[in-house]
């Protein structure tokens, strides 16, 4: 130990710590804009007279950041290039994404004139919408910039101009709403932003993090002195399960070491790939900022190793961060659930910038079944089909699923480019995913035997869980006549149901 201390001392005095502090103010839209009130979202449509109304800021402002992650050894940071404000977080802002995710399960679809800037259009308000919390996202959760610097014992300290208060009466506001904290370190010497790692660290990090009340910690790995992974994570592990505190661990080694393998041992989930790209849902080989495609493609080797309270975490979602269609928003959503990833949510809440990375866990009540998908929108400027996709019950219900299971590629048929995921679920009903990667519509047919290895019935009830409507009951197979291009179907079988 004293060895590798001396090796991370000696890293500290040749890097230093560099830390940016920046800030940006500008208006909230609320502000500027009038309010549109309505009672549900399919009354939240364009109705000005020019019709000319539609959803969504055409400028996006206020995106936030995807830390990207180094690939081999090279240390560096990497953002993606639609999202700007890496560091631009306060105490603040992370208060008021909390109230926004609890007040009154109320969501905003902001509409505007075609071509018209960012101060035009309205805000359209379902005082009693499907919220982010109603619909079970409960962690709010701090990314990289929050902390300055170490004092003379070595202990983590919070960025005191942004953080005034401290992160122990931040933790105390955001547990009064009901929702639950998480906060943000590195395997190595230093974040990916350049503020103090916690190589070398851990039991002191890991002290002050439960004494604040710390509920998730999401652990990087950049600045790691090309020192293995597994011993890096399982150090902070450790520390960890010695405060007594039940805190969630996600390792981020970017799929470096092949941690699905080590894992299961040492976290509640672990990041599969390099970073991920809204720009598109195509696939590229090799890619660094990967597509939905290109992720999904990399998560075919490795669906076994999810299981209850140890998941593959392929990245967060970028749902609403613009580069795809209302279909492969859908698409992304709906592997991202079925592959059982951690559900979490990482969003700004103003126009002004980057703010805070909302984690949402939606199995809060047990603490082995941490769920995430992570988002790269504005939660106040979120079109009505964002919300609709975010806030889908019976595809979060698959995520949610107590078996924790994962579905796998079953079958493909690279002439038309279709494919069909099946996962299983608690109490025997199993989950399908009908992938159709080509530009034209196509059909897909299952078959109970050589499809589902059910063998032994002749019956099943099918159920569309995007539409929410049961089908019916088909013999031996069922026919999807119209998977969309670049889409998905999501059916759920079972023996018996009620229709």
């Amino acid at each position: 130990m004293r060895g590798r201390r001396s090796k991370v001392a000696k890293a500290v005095m040749e890097y230093g710590w560099w830390r940016r502090v920046s800030s940006r103010h500008t208006r909230s839209l609320d502000q500027i804009l009038p309010v549109v009130t309505v009672t549900s979202l399919s009354q939240c449509q364009p109705h000005l007279a020019d019709g000319k109304l539609k959803f969504g800021n055409p400028h996006r402002l206020g995106r936030p950041v995807i830390f990207a992650s180094p690939t081999g050894t090279r240390q560096r940071s990497r953002s993606n290039p639609c999202n700007g404000f890496a560091c631009n977080i306060n105490e603040d802002l992370v208060k008021e994404t909390a109230d926004y995710m609890i007040s009154t399960g109320r969501v905003h679809a902001r509409i505007f004139r075609q071509g018209e800037l960012s101060n035009g259009g309205a805000n359209c308000v379902i005082p009693n919408g499907p919220g982010l919390a109603a619909a079970g996202y409960n962690y709010v959760n701090l990314d990289d910039c929050w902390q300055n610097r170490r004092n003379v014992r070595g202990i983590i300290e919070a960025d005191k101009k942004r953080f005034p208060s401290g992160i122990k009466a931040l933790a105390d506001y955001v547990h009064s709403k009901g929702l639950l904290i998480g906060i943000y370190s590195d395997a190595g010497i230093m974040t990916c932003q350049r503020r103090p790692g916690s190589l070398g660290f851990e039991i002191q990090d890991a002290k002050t993090y439960a004494g604040w009340g710390i509920d998730y910690l999401k652990y990087d790995n950049c600045y790691n002195l090309r020192l293995k992974a597994p011993p890096r994570y399982k150090a902070m592990r450790d520390a960890l399960n010695a405060t007594g505190r039940p805190i969630l661990y996600s390792v981020c080694n970017w799929g470096e070491e092949d941690p699905w393998l080590w894992g299961p041992e040492y976290a509640n989930s672990w990041r599969t790939t390099d970073a991920f790209s809204a720009s598109s849902i195509s696939a590229e080989k090799p890619c660094v900022q990967c597509s939905v495609l290109d992720i999904l493609d990399r998560q075919i080797a490795i669906t076994q190793y999810a299981a209850p309270g140890a998941f593959n975490d392929p990245d967060m979602l970028e749902i609403g961060n613009g580069g795809m269609t209302y279909e492969e928003y859908k698409t992304h959503f709906t592997f991202w659930a079925a592959l059982k990833s951690p559900l979490v949510i990482m969003i700004s809440v103003k126009s002004s910038g980057y703010l805070v990375t909302p984690l949402s866990m939606l199995n809060s009540q047990i603490i082995v079944h941490p769920n995430s998908l992570i988002v790269g929108c504005d939660v106040r400027n979120m079109t009505a089909d964002v919300i609709e996709i975010l806030t889908a019950p019976e595809v979060i219900a698959v995520n949610q699923d107590p078996l924790g299971k994962s579905i796998r590629l079953v079958k493909k048929n690279v002439n038309v480019g279709t494919e069909l995921w099946v996962g299983p679920l608690q109490g025997g009903d199993l989950v399908a995913v009908l992938l159709n990667r080509g530009e034209s519509a196509q059909p897909m047919t299952i078959s109970w035997a050589s499809d589902l290895s059910m063998t032994d019935v002749t019956k099943l009830v099918v159920r569309d869980l995007w539409s929410r409507k049961d089908l019916g009951h088909f013999d031996q197979k069922y026919v999807a006549t119209d998977i969309p291009p670049h889409g998905i179907v999501m059916l759920r079988f079972s023996k018996q149901a009620e229709l």
